[in-house]
């Protein structure tokens, strides 16, 4: 009997081991769909005419999965207007594939193939962290795009210090035309312990001339609670015409009192230089300047609430200003 026992005690706890065993293994593939909504409500002043408007500006809509221990594959729909300065293109909506791509990833190495997210915005779109009230200054006035066809490397250099290389299309996630014309960027991005952040980044395309983008990024985050972030970014050849440079400057900060309230604010300037045969700025209808600042109430972690004024001054003369108040949503899924 004592023999039974003993047995049948030796069975069962092997039987319960092996069972852990199996229920702790890790199971691939481990996927999940997201959403996320960006809505407002508007009022104000555009050009001395009051405006006032509900908008759905955006919708993300994809699903992500985590295929094995170092491949990882993501879809997402950017459901949106192919046009976001003009009014009219507003009541107009279209599906883009924003990413569609294959990542490997092991150890320090990071490799991404398909519609890629463009590395460099990432870090100063997460240190703004206010996308769905305003775009980077980058992606607000086209001097880049934050998604791409081609491919990309990043390399941990150190626990703080990465590397990063991409060749892409060139002409952003909306318009993927198949030419020989390629985007070449590479960068270096440094992301302490501390709460210091550096980002330095240049690339390089063609089209009979060389257009070059350069880009120099700080911040500082102090223990969670607040953030200031600067960077400036020029655009040589800009337009592939060899008189053409813009410059376009963007400052921002934000405080959060507890894990729900925040106040944060931004300053953007934007210029291009005047041609040796010119008068004016070459770009001078879309120069100016920029301020928002606001409140962001966060009541849970999937939904954030703002309220805030954003205004632009353009540089040209005969451009009115614009003011207004917004009150702005994002919606998490």
């Amino acid at each position: 009997m004592d023999k039974l026992k003993t047995l049948f005690l030796a069975v069962s706890l092997s039987l319960f081991f092996i069972g852990y065993g199996q229920s702790s293994k890790k199971e691939y593939p481990e996927g999940k769909a997201f959403a996320k909504i960006y809505t407002d409500f508007y009022a104000g002043l555009d050009n001395g005419e009051y405006v006032t408007a509900f908008e759905v500006k955006r919708a993300y809509l994809g699903y992500q999965s985590q295929l094995s221990e170092h491949f990882f594959a993501k879809v997402n729909l950017d459901i949106g207007s192919p046009n976001d300065q003009s009014q009219y293109a507003l009541l107009r909506r279209y599906a883009y594939f924003k990413n569609a791509y294959a990542e490997y990833h092991n150890d320090r190495l990071t490799v991404q193939f398909g519609i890629i997210p463009i590395y460099h915005f990432k870090i100063q779109e997460k240190t703004w962290d206010h996308r769905y009230i305003y775009k980077s200054i980058n992606d607000k006035h086209g001097l880049g795009y934050t998604a791409d066809l081609g491919a990309s490397i990043k390399y941990n250099i150190s626990e703080s210090v990465s590397a990063d290389f991409s060749l892409t299309n060139g002409e952003g996630y909306t318009s993927l035309q198949s030419d020989d014309q390629y985007k070449v960027g590479a960068g270096i991005t440094g992301i302490f312990n501390n709460g210091l952040l550096f980002r330095f980044y240049g690339d390089l395309s063609s089209d009979n001339v060389y257009q070059t983008t350069l880009s120099a990024f700080f911040a500082y985050r102090y223990k969670k609670k607040g953030v200031v972030g600067v960077e400036y970014n020029s655009k040589i050849n800009d337009d592939f015409n060899t008189t053409h440079f813009r410059t376009a400057i963007s400052g921002y900060g934000a405080w959060d009192f507890n894990q729900q309230w925040q106040i944060f604010g931004r300053y953007d300037y934007i210029s291009g230089n005047i041609p040796e045969d010119g008068l004016i700025p070459y770009s001078l209808s879309d120069d100016g300047s920029a301020i928002i600042a606001g409140v962001q109430y966060r009541p849970i972690n999937q939904l954030a609430i703002s309220l805030n004024y954003q205004d632009w001054y353009p540089m040209a003369s005969n451009a009115g200003n614009e003011h207004y108040l917004y009150l702005n949503m994002e919606i998490k899924l």
